[in-house]
This record gives structure tokens, C-alpha cells and sequence, in this order.
């Protein structure tokens, strides 16, 4: 008779066919290692469901040899035979020869799979075998219990040519009645597996295919262990990308922390210059320092998601490559890399967290992206991602791992990975800690501090670290700094952990104990090293803010820090961070009797030139100037001489400087002697720039100094060989220049400031306009002329001047402020020496002068009587009516 296909496949199903006969590919251990596994999906099984340690046994009944010979063959006698067929070897499956009764015995020893249904059959089998009456009684069925993992009912793809066969001779009407009671049949089924644990030969057989239980890992690794990338880009690809985002994640993380540029630290206290130092705190609390080796601690003992990956993949790493499949490599070194990986992070983020709650937090984080593998494959179980999919991560957890992939000591390399991971980062720790508590090792030996009001002035100089603090100073892990002896009035940096502040005291060794010899203290900070509070507020004892800098000295210019300050550049030190110097480099900024004193060793192009200025300045603040030498002329040529000496004192003079031809000794021969090279020098604002003698081998050559923004200069030249006495005509010669001063770093630019004959003039002075002022007027007027008018330097002079604010080059109304100014100065009233109008205040205040919203509409110059013209910069005043 014909049954129908049971509907669960579970013993107790009351729909269940009488007997389904699950008979299930024996495979190898070592076929799985020499090609890819390929293992049964999808298969619908009775019987008692058991854990992947359960033994395989069978019992047997009888059943008639089908007339065709094939199982399917619907003539069959008593019972439902599902029989799923591999490649079976001898002992996995064997027929032996028709007996006496023309019956065929099935036998089976084993089978792969989750659990086995076993159904009775012939007379003498129990209630359910009823069903069989009125067929032949010999008949005799193998009834196969199949031990396993609970969840072998996968089918795999590749048995595509699996059948399943009905049948007759079953009375289905009979059998769903014998058959319901689901306590009758489970019993049998537990007398049927209590009686198959005892055979020591199917223990034996089992044991030695399921290598102790292990089953695969049920993570997305096992995706890419069992299936590459040809072989199945669905599940290949699910695991990768699993594996991608754990990996990206990671190193987000990474690079948040150590890239200088894109890193999240914020300001990390550690004066250091390597790698380390960029994201790993100077020092540490004592509570934070045990935090972080507790954690590492914990993280080793207790191994979680992350050392878990690194013990596995360590663990069923292929030991033959002659069986191992490329697949089962890269899973394993994939879960590797992921594992070391996340190991990196969490040590990185305990070394670099400042604060116990950071510590756990990151512990967590790190914890959570290496758990994302096992929450996307219990999804997958779920069938979240679809069936197929889901399908395939069922058939893994039951899947035994191959005998290449599994170790009998497998928790001897677990705790070999232990210990040596563990050493290495307790290691790497207590180095870390041990680097933050040497003097030596990060942290900032030397400082100097630079005060701008002139009642601390006294404190500036160099500070050093007391390499031998007492106790009460070096209690909370900061060190003190001591004045050198550079510092005019001793004093101390130190730290005060009460009140949380960096302060400078005159005397004792305790920050919070001196509040009477208090100079100046910080901003609050909790950082460990002094040079947290260089970019910080510093304030007085009363609490005024002070202006201040400091210039902290690395490990090369430690033994420099005299060199500050002094009169003389030192290039190493000739930096923006070194403040150039102390302003020690340019002449605008130093501040010393002896600043720039023999600097100069070439100038206008002659090397081996000896002179006094600044060629190394380099702070942005400062502004070109370059000076331009033309010719060269002796102030005894007869055009000069005429122009100091009378006719007769020309004559005596040239009749005795012939006199001395063929003479062995004359007293006019310092007159046919080479003339004296005069010196130049030129001076702004009080201060010396440059200092040079120059000579006619300089012809048509420049030199660029650096001065302030609107300096007032003077440039002189000597004309004279005996300055200060009356002039002789019989003096020795001197040389006479023509040179010109431009604004801007060459002689190609247009606008020249001055230009000058030595003989003439032996001083000129000048101005440099400010270039703000200089590059806004440029956008209303031409300035190619500015500093040969006058008029227009004498009201810019007194706009730079002009202390009110109204006259910046940044105000809105700067060009009518600068057109009214000159007018001012181009028109004067007549007969009366006071101003025309400029005044301080604003432009729209002075007499005469009518504005509409600042902007100047009317001018009144009726009742004025004026002199002079009108300058072409009334053109300025668009709104003029």
C-alpha cells in the first residue's frame, strides 16, 4: 500500500510514515580533506533527534527483495523506504545474497548524519508493526539509527540525483492509528539507542570520524573555509564581508588615534617627537595605570571574542597542505589577521585612555566589531538573510571538523596562545609606564620663558628640571623646574594638585603652599608635563593676564638655551617656534646693546665682507627694503671740489699733486693715494639695520634688509675723511655714491623711496609706508609716485601717526580720510599756521565738512581764504556734490 511522505520527519509526528529508512552517505575523514566536502542538505529524517556525540547503531527487521531490483520499486512489501545513497563503501552499506525465502537482508554499520528514525517491521516488532500482517513474516528490514548533530538536514547541492520512493503494501489508515501515541514510539526509539551505545566497534567508528565532536565553528569564517569564491560567491562572499567590515572598523579606529593629522587626541601632554609620543600620554594616574593592567589582565585570562579568533584559527589551521583546501588557509589567516587585529586596537586604546570609564568603554567597543562574525552567522541561523543562506549556516553547526583542521590537545595551543600573547602585551605595557616614569623618557627638561610686562621681566630667562626634587615636590608626578642662572630673580615652576594649576613662586618646593611668593600660575590643567600650559592663560598673583611665551627646547638645543635673547642669531634657534631667537635675528625685535655686531660677512654681492646687521632675519612681521649702488665717484674730482673750495684752493691743490712727480717723498702723496670706502649705515627707528663700508667694486649692486612695518629711517653714508673738524682740501679722497633705497625685496621694483648722492647729502631720511596702507590706496590711486610727493607722505605720516583709530587702513571711510588729509596739506589757509581742518576725530566731525552716512558730501571753504591748489586726490570723494 502507498504511504504518504511524512510531513516533519520527527519520530513523534502523528502523520509520520510507518518506517522511513534514512541510510546516509558514509564519508571518510580523509575524502574531506582531499577535495572540497560535499555532505547531505535537506534531508527528511524520523527518529529520535540526538547531540553530535551520540553513537550509531542498528537493529534489524525483514522486508522482500523488490522484483526490479531497485529500492523505488513500488512492489516492495511492507513499509516506506527513503534511502539516500552515496558513494558507499563495503562497510558503509552492504546487500547480501537472497536467502532461502527469496528475501534480501540490508545491513548498515554507520551513517553521517544528525539522528535516525527507526521503524519496526514484521510481526514480532511491537503494536506498529501490525500494518504487516498478511505478508511474508521472514521478511527482514536494517533499521538505521544515524548519530550526529541536531541539525544534518541539509541537502547538499551536489546530490541532485537523491530519490525518494512510496512504497505499497502499508495500510496508511492502520499506520496513523497504531502509530500516533508519541510516548510509545520515543521509548522505543531510547531502548533502540541505549542498546547501539553499547557495540565498543560503531563507538569506535564514530569516534574516529567525528574527532572528539568538533563541529565548525558557527561564525562567517566557516563560510570561507568551506566554499571559495568560484565554487560558491554567494556564502564566499557573506563571509568576506563580514570579515571587511570588522577589518574597517578596526582600523578606523587605528588611525583615529595614531594619525597625526586625522587623529582625535586632542592636545596630548607628551613633549616627545616620535610616533609613541604623538598619542600616548606623558604620565598616567595611579588609578588609570592600574586600570589599564587590570584590563589587559582580564582581557588575557578571560579570552574573549578577540583572542577567541586569534586560539582558533591557531587551533584548526590546516597541518597537512597536501589535503588542506586553499579555502581552509585563508579562513584561517583571514580570522588571524582579524584577531590580531583587534588585539592591536584594544592595547592601543587602554594605552592612550586618560580616564577609567574610557578604559571599559573602549574594552567594549572592541569586544562588540570582533562579535560582529558570530551576530551576522545568528542571523544568518535565523534565516534573515534569506534561505538559502540560511540553509547553509544550519548545515555548519552540525558539520564535524575534517582531521586536518583538529587537534587532540586543542587546549595546550589555546593556552600556549594565551600566555604568549599575554606576555607580549603585559610587556608592551609595563614598558609604557615605565617610559612615563623616567625623567629621561617624555618629558620637558628644559623651558624658557619670555614675560612682556615689565614687572616680571626680571623672571625671563632659562628654567630647568630639578633632577633632584624632595619628596613633597615629586609626590603627584610632575616635576619642577628651577631658574638658571641667567634668570635675574630666582624662581621655581611647580605644580599644584589642590588647586589643579602650574605656578611660578619664589621660594620652597611646594606650588600650593606659596601663596605669599606667588608670581604667576596657569589655567587649570590636569596634564603631567609643564608644556601643556605654553598655548594656555597664565595669569598674576592678583589674577591679571600676563603677556608671556614660552619656547620649549628639544633634545638637540638643550644646552642652547643661553643663546636666547643675547644679541647674537643662532640659526638653530632662528625658527617661529624659538620666537627667531628671542628676537635676536632681526633688528626690529632685539633688544641687546650688541644685537647684529660683526653678523654681516657679505654684502652687495662681495663675499669676505665684514659689516653689522641682521642677513638671517626671517620673522614675517618685518618688511623689505632693498638699497640699489649706482656709481662711484672721488670727492677730489673737480666737479666736487668746486663745490666746496674756492678757485685759488683748487689750483694749489692740483699745482701740489703734480709737484710730486718723479719724488721719492712728497707731502701731497696721500693725495694721489686710492680713496677711502665709506661707510654706510642705516638706521630705524633707533635701531641699527646695517653697517657696511662699501666701494666701487659694489657698483650696481643691492642689498635687502628687513625693518618694521612704517619704520622711520635714516641713511647715512660718509663724505668726509676726517668727520667732525673742518674740511681741508688737502684731506685724503673718499668715494662719493649715488644710490637708491626701494621698496620691496629688488631694485626692479617701481616704487622707490629715495635716491640719494653722498656728496650732497650725507644723511636722507625716510619712511617705509605701512603696507596696508600702501595696498589699499593702490586700489584707488596710483602709488608709483607716493614717496616723491610730498604732500601725499606728509598726510599719510600723520595718519600713521594719528592714534584714534579712525585713520586704520582698515576703516570703512580710509580713502576720504586719506583725500581730505591731502588736501589738507596742499591747501593751507593763508596767513594762519593752524590746519585746515584735519583733526583726530572722525572725518565727518571736522569743520567744514558736510557727510551723508560717513561719506563726505559738501565741502565749505567759503569763508577760508586758501593757498596752494587742489590735489587730484579730490577725485577720492565720489559722493562730493
Amino acid at each position: 500500500m502507498e504511504t504518504t511522505k511524512p510531513n516533519t520527519g520527527r519520530i513523534d509526528d502523528p502523520d509520520a510514515n510507518a518506517s522511513d529508512l534514512l541510510i546516509m552517505r558514509d564519508i571518510e575523514e580523509e575524502d574531506f580533506c582531499d577535495r572540497r566536502p560535499s555532505f547531505l542538505t535537506n534531508v527528511n529524517y524520523q527518529g529520535q533527534q540526538r547531540h553530535a556525540n551520540n553513537i550509531s547503531q542498528s537493529s534489524t527487521m525483514e522486508t522482500t527483495k523488490p522484483k526490479s531490483g531497485r529500492i523505488d520499486d513500488h512492489d516492495t512489501n511492507k513499509s516506506n523506504l527513503l534511502l539516500i545513497m552515496g558513494d558507499t563503501e563495503e562497510e558503509g552499506l552492504s546487500l547480501q545474497e537472497p536467502n532461502a525465502k527469496g528475501n534480501k537482508a540490508i545491513k548498515t554499520i554507520s551513517s553521517v548524519g544528525d539522528a535516525a528514525g527507526w521503524q519496526g517491521g514484521g510481526k514480532d516488532k511491537g503494536d506498529c508493526n501490525e500494518n504487516a500482517k498478511g505478508k511474508e513474516e521472514d521478511d527482514e528490514i536494517a533499521i538505521v539509527v544515524a548519530a550526529g548533530s541536531p541539525r544534518a538536514f541539509s541537502l547538499d547541492p551536489l546530490m541532485e540525483d537523491i530519490e525518494e520512493t512510496t512504497m505499497d503494501g502499508v495500510d496508511k489508515v492502520a499506520l496513523q492509528d497504531k502509530c500516533y501515541d508519541d510516548q510509545k514510539q520515543e521509548y522505543k526509539a531510547n531502548a533502540v539507542f541505549q542498546l547501539e551505545k553499547k557495540s565498543p566497534f560503531l563507538r569506535k567508528r564514530d569516534n574516529k570520524r567525528l574527532k572528539n565532536g568538533m563541529n565548525f565553528p558557527p561564525d562567517c569564517f566557516s563560510f570561507l573555509s568551506l566554499h571559495g569564491l568560484k565554487d560558491n560567491p554567494i556564502f564566499f562572499c557573506f563571509g568576506m564581508l563580514v570579515f571587511v567590515i570588522q577589518m574597517s572598523f578596526l582600523m578606523l579606529m587605528v588611525l583615529s588615534v595614531i594619525h597625526k593629522k586625522w587623529n582625535n587626541n586632542g592636545f596630548v601632554d607628551n613633549p616627545g617627537t616620535n610616533l609613541l609620543a604623538s598619542f600616548i600620554a606623558a604620565n598616567s594616574s595611579p588609578l588609570v595605570q592600574a586600570t589599564q593592567i587590570l584590563a589587559i589582565i582580564s582581557f588575557v585570562l578571560f579570552a574573549d571574542a578577540s583572542f577567541l579568533d586569534v586560539a582558533t584559527s591557531i587551533e584548526t589551521f590546516p597541518t597537512r597542505s597536501k589535503d588542506a583546501t586553499r579555502a581552509m588557509v585563508v579562513s584561517c589567516v583571514l580570522r588571524f589577521l582579524q584577531g590580531i587585529m583587534a588585539i592591536l586596537v584594544t592595547l592601543v586604546l587602554i594605552v592612550t585612555s586618560e580616564s577609567v570609564i574610557e578604559i571599559v568603554l573602549n574594552f567594549t567597543a572592541v569586544n562588540f566589531i570582533s562579535y560582529l562574525d558570530d551576530v551576522a552567522f545568528g542571523l544568518a541561523l535565523q534565516g534573515k538573510y534569506g534561505p538559502r543562506i540560511e540553509g547553509e549556516a544550519k548545515r555548519i553547526t552540525t558539520l564535524p571538523l575534517p582531521a586536518c583542521m583538529t587537534r587532540g590537545n586543542k587546549h595546550v595551543r589555546f593556552q600556549f596562545t594565551l600566555v604568549t600573547f599575554g606576555l607580549i602585551l603585559i610587556s608592551i605595557m609595563i614598558g609604557i609606564i615605565s617610559a612615563q616614569t623616567n625623567s629621561n623618557v617624555w618629558r620637558t627638561k628644559i623651558l624658557r620663558v619670555e614675560f612682556q610686562d615689565k614687572e616680571l621681566k626680571a623672571h625671563s630667562g632659562c628654567y630647568e628640571m630639578d633632577q633632584n626634587p624632595v619628596f613633597e615636590a615629586n609626590f603627584y608626578k610632575r616635576k619642577s623646574y628651577k631658574s638658571s642662572e641667567g634668570v635675574l630673580k630666582n624662581a621655581t615652576f611647580g605644580y599644584c594638585i589642590d588647586e589643579k594649576r602650574w605656578k611660578l613662586f619664589k621660594n620652597g618646593t611646594n606650588a600650593c603652599k606659596a601663596d605669599n611668593s606667588e608670581v604667576a600660575n596657569s589655567a587649570k590643567s590636569q596634564s603631567f608635563d609643564v608644556s601643556t600650559t605654553f598655548d594656555q592663560g597664565w595669569f598674576s598673583a592678583s589674577g591679571k593676564p600676563l603677556d608671556l611665551y614660552f619656547i620649549k627646547l628639544g633634545q638637540d638645543l638643550e644646552g642652547q638655551c643661553s643663546s636666547f635673547d643675547n644679541g647674537i642669531c643662532n640659526s638653530k634657534l632662528n625658527t617661529f617656534k624659538n620666537q627667531y631667537d628671542g628676537g635676536d635675528c632681526c633688528s626690529g625685535t632685539c633688544s641687546r646693546s650688541n644685537c647684529g655686531i660683526d653678523a654681516v660677512t657679505e654684502g652687495f654681492g662681495m663675499v669676505n665682507t665684514t659689516g653689522s646687521g641682521f642677513p638671517q632675519c626671517k620673522d614675517p612681521t618685518m618688511f623689505p627694503v632693498t638699497i640699489y649702488l649706482d656709481t662711484f665717484a672721488s670727492n677730489k674730482e673737480l666737479i666736487y671740489l668746486a663745490q666746496r673750495f674756492t678757485p685759488q684752493e683748487i689750483e694749489n691743490f692740483e699745482r701740489g699733486k703734480h709737484s710730486c712727480n718723479g719724488k721719492e717723498e712728497c707731502a701731497f702723496d696721500h693725495l694721489s693715494a686710492d680713496p677711502i670706502n665709506p661707510s654706510l649705515r642705516l638706521e630705524c627707528d633707533n635701531q641699527m639695520v646695517l653697517l657696511i663700508d662699501i666701494n666701487p667694486n659694489m657698483t650696481n649692486h643691492t642689498e635687502t634688509v628687513f625693518v618694521k612695518d612704517g619704520a622711520n629711517c635714516t641713511m647715512g653714508i660718509a663724505n668726509r675723511a676726517n668727520p667732525g673738524v673742518e674740511e681741508l682740501i688737502g684731506d685724503p679722497a673718499i668715494w662719493y655714491v649715488n644710490l637708491t633705497i626701494f621698496q620691496g625685496r629688488s631694485a626692479d621694483s617701481e616704487t622707490k623711496i629715495l635716491e640719494m648722492n653722498s656728496g650732497e647729502q650725507g644723511a636722507s631720511s625716510f619712511f617705509r609706508i605701512p603696507s596696508c596702507m600702501f595696498q589699499k590706496l593702490s586700489l584707488y590711486t596710483d602709488t608709483t609716485g607716493m614717496y616723491s610727493d610730498n604732500y601725499k607722505l606728509m598726510a599719510l605720516k600723520w595718519m600713521m601717526e594719528d592714534s584714534s583709530g579712525s585713520s586704520d587702513c582698515l576703516d570703512k571711510f580710509f580713502k576720504e580720510r586719506f583725500a581730505l588729509s591731502v588736501m589738507n596739506f596742499y591747501a593751507p589757509i593763508t596767513g594762519n599756521k593752524e590746519p585746515l581742518w584735519i583733526q583726530a576725530s572722525p572725518h565727518c566731525l571736522w569743520p567744514m565738512i558736510d557727510c551723508d552716512n560717513g561719506v563726505v558730501s559738501a565741502l565749505n571753504l567759503n569763508s577760508k581764504t586758501l593757498a596752494g591748489k587742489i590735489p587730484s586726490e579730490i577725485g577720492l570723494l565720489s559722493s562730493l556734490k
